[in-house]
């Protein structure tokens, strides 16, 4: 059983194992240096996207317990918003008004728009 737990505005990622004997933590993992700003799950459901203010983005895959995707300069500036659409689409806001969209399979924004 996957759990996100905002704490003190940092995401922390904890994996667990239920049996009838009890549960076990299998994995714990921060996944931002700074604040996690925004989150937003895939469509389908099977990632996290999360933007920080540390100016990255990242996508968790939520069955195998990895980041699937990171972006570590995504922004010029902290990320504060976040909308997925569609199977690979993500819009990302900064705190300067920039606007990028990202599909996951590439490297690069495939559109960016400033203020």
């Amino acid at each position: 059983v996957e759990c996100f737990h905002l704490v003190s505005l940092l995401l922390l990622h904890y994996s667990f194992s239920y049996a009838s004997e009890g549960s076990k933590l299998l994995a714990a993992s921060r996944i931002h240096k700074k604040s996690c700003r925004s989150l937003q799950f895939s469509s389908n459901g099977a990632h996290l996207f999360t933007g920080s203010a540390d100016k990255s983005i990242r996508a968790l895959d939520c069955e195998n317990n990895v980041v699937a995707w990171a972006l570590q300069k995504a922004h010029p500036s902290p990320v504060s918003c976040l909308r997925a659409f569609g199977e690979n689409m993500l819009a990302s806001g900064d705190d300067n008004g920039v606007v990028k969209v990202w599909d996951v399979r590439q490297p690069k924004a495939v559109l960016t728009s400033r203020e």
